[in-house]
């Protein structure tokens, strides 16, 4: 490769990295967002992979910011999935943490069809059990006592109280 070939690739993939950093455009009246972290503790201690999320308190548009508790509790918040931050505003705050467990069924019926299509209608609900591990008031904006206003950059604690293991009903 000659020197004048090796400056037009580094010069292409300089041009490729600039045009890459600006990122998708924001969509029209997109708000303001600052730096903003939610630590989670479950009976004092970190909740790890539970999902945070805001909800504007105020009447304005839901931006759907939320983030996701790592080993620390800590959720980054992100906005419309994909830039880093929370907007201005007043939020209410929920938090929820879900299990799927396998169910311990015995083997479906191989031989006929029929009997397996029963089986298998019986069993649906069975095979998705779903558990909801914080208590279900911090997963409703209309009953969770948790909130924010953000004014700027922010790192807030929150705690969930005491571990719970509740069925969530699922719909027909």
């Amino acid at each position: 490769m000659r020197i004048g070939q090796i400056i037009l690739v580094f010069s292409l993939l300089a041009f490729i990295t600039a045009g890459c950093s600006q990122g998708r455009p924001k969509p029209e009246g997109f708000p303001v967002l600052v730096p903003a972290s939610i630590t989670v503790l479950q009976d004092g201690s970190p909740l790890e992979r539970a999902l945070v999320n805001l909800h504007p308190d105020d009447g304005a548009r839901n931006w759907g910011t939320l983030g996701v508790t790592n080993a620390n509790g800590v959720a980054t918040l992100t906005t419309a999935s994909y830039w880093r931050g929370a907007p201005l505003g007043t939020f209410k705050i929920t938090v929820s943490k879900t299990e799927i467990e396998q169910s311990r069924l015995v083997e479906p019926p191989l031989s006929d069809s029929e009997a397996y299509r029963e089986w298998e209608i019986a069993n649906a609900r069975e095979r998705l059990a779903t558990h909801s591990l914080v208590d279900a008031r911090f997963g409703d904006p209309s009953r969770t006592p948790l909130s924010v206003t953000v004014t700027g950059a922010f790192s807030e604690t929150v705690e969930v109280g005491p571990a719970v293991r509740t069925e969530v009903q699922q719909e027909n």
